[in-house]
């Protein structure tokens, strides 16, 4: 043992011994009732490992007939949170038929990924979700087992027994942008273009970081979305699917609220460096 293991192991037993004695206050008689209520309804589980028996998880089947589940999470990045999350998910999907998962990740980010659990694209999952996905929360082992299982569950599927992954925020000018113009070009190049013109200040927001255009930049968004409301015939007619289609209105749609969120973000950081300055 080293000199540096020693002087730990002698600080660790340092607080060890001085930490003083914790007292736990009995319970009054409101606590002691809502403890009892809980012991009533709560049910324990053998644990979140995805790979145990799914005997535990029988009381959500009070929930097969729900729309929609929410799973959320105490902490971020935490292990046993997004591998109980996965168990629930894996459980609903086997037992009742659940399709479709859907995280607080940008729209077009998340379309990354669909792509490649229903086998459109491939590519190393790891190495994909290191490269493009936005924020480190997702960064987890535990969602790349869940994006790999997800995956290998479509194989030899039909598309109405596909589960899905899905975005459902605005975080990053990143993707969205050029997920509109690549799925517009498949059908329209010149159309394509027409809105790329329209998306250049929207497309640069990230590198530009200047909220002085704010105004005209807001107004060419609303100009895009409109014009592909007013384009839906001939986007059908060249062979744009209605789900396609919808899914461009989408995007238009989540390009204005990243803006909107980015000139917010942008505005508030000139505020606190202005407010820097006058403080000194």
């Amino acid at each position: 043992m080293n000199k540096h293991s020693v002087l730990f192991l002698f600080i660790s037993l340092l607080f060890t011994f001085c930490k003083e004695k914790e007292t736990v206050s009995p319970l009054d008689s409101t606590q002691q009732a809502i403890v009892n209520e809980l012991n009533v309804v709560s049910q324990p589980i053998a644990g979140s490992d995805i790979s145990l028996p799914v005997t535990d998880l029988a009381p959500l089947d009070g929930f097969a007939d729900a729309k929609i589940i929410g799973l959320g999470e105490a902490t971020h990045g935490t292990k046993d949170f997004f591998e109980m999350k996965n168990r629930i998910f894996k459980y609903m999907v086997e037992q009742h038929g659940f399709k479709a998962i859907a995280f607080e990740m940008d729209v077009a980010e998340a379309m990354i990924f669909e792509d490649l659990i229903q086998g459109k694209t491939s590519g190393d999952m790891r190495f994909i979700m290191i490269s493009k996905m936005y924020f480190w929360t997702w960064k987890t082992q535990e969602v790349l087992e869940l994006l790999v299982w997800m995956r290998d569950y479509n194989v030899g599927k039909s598309p109405a027994d596909r589960i899905h992954f899905y975005g459902v925020d605005c975080q990053t000018v990143k993707y969205n942008g050029d997920a509109l113009l690549t799925l517009l070009a498949t059908v329209d190049a010149a159309f394509a273009d027409e809105i790329k013109s329209q998306l250049q200040g929207y497309l640069s927001l990230n590198d530009a970081g200047d909220t002085t255009n704010n105004t005209i930049l807001k107004q060419k968004l609303a100009d895009v979305a409109q014009q592909i409301s007013n384009h839906h015939d001939n986007l059908i007619a060249n062979g744009l699917s209605v789900t396609d289609f919808e899914m461009a209105k989408h995007l238009a749609r989540v390009i204005i609220q990243t803006q909107a969120l980015n000139y917010f973000l942008l505005d508030w950081i000139n505020s606190i460096q202005v407010l820097h300055w006058l403080i000194g």
